[in-house]
């Protein structure tokens, strides 16, 4: 088993590589909630996911149908009004959506 990484290490890391902002959450086990699902379809159902459409997928409604081991979620953003370029983070896929107040939410998961 791998020694687990501080947040520190994971937050100093993500700015290293360019993003603007980074956060992390834990996934609990009965986290995921009827409502939270419901709000969650609100939100596609306002097209506030742009063209990315693999956000309806349900395996995205729980993070553990899609990764059954995770404990923790990564969350960075990236503003794109700057002049700044977020360097490629490798062995991972990206996808971009803009948000209403101008920042990139980058969502990058395991090839």
């Amino acid at each position: 088993m791998k020694a687990p990484i501080s947040s520190i290490v994971v937050k100093q890391k993500s700015l290293e590589l360019g993003f603007h902002k980074v956060g992390i959450a834990l996934v609990d086990e009965g986290e995921n909630t009827d409502e939270e699902r419901q709000r969650l379809q609100r939100w596609l159902d306002k097209g506030y996911q742009a063209d990315m459409g693999w956000m309806a997928n349900p395996k995205r409604q729980d993070i553990r149908a899609a990764m059954p081991e995770v404990k923790s979620l990564i969350c960075v953003a990236i503003n794109y009004y700057t002049p700044h370029q977020a360097r490629a983070v490798p062995n991972m896929r990206k996808s971009l959506a803009t948000a209403g107040d101008g920042i990139i939410i980058k969502s990058c998961t395991k090839n």
